[in-house]
């Protein structure tokens, strides 16, 4: 889980977050991409089962994110 995490990071931040002017279309464009990117990753690694890890991990992660940024209170 962490390598999975450690190779779509870079990719959102320095990829693509500077093709958005605007934060809220760069996160949601971005966390998107990179849900399909882990999916596939966790997929062919668990089966189905990998789709509902990647998209468990990924709303933990935004959720915290979000929270940690004064985004949500």
């Amino acid at each position: 889980m962490l390598f999975v995490n450690a190779t779509s990071h870079p990719m959102l931040w320095f990829v693509l977050f500077p093709l958005f002017d605007a934060y809220l279309t760069a996160l949601l464009f971005g966390e998107a991409a990179v849900w399909v990117f882990e999916a596939l990753i966790y997929a062919s690694l668990l089966g189905r089962r990998g789709l509902l890890i990647g998209i468990a991990a990924n709303a933990a992660s935004m959720l915290l994110g979000l929270i940690l940024n004064g985004f949500l209170g």
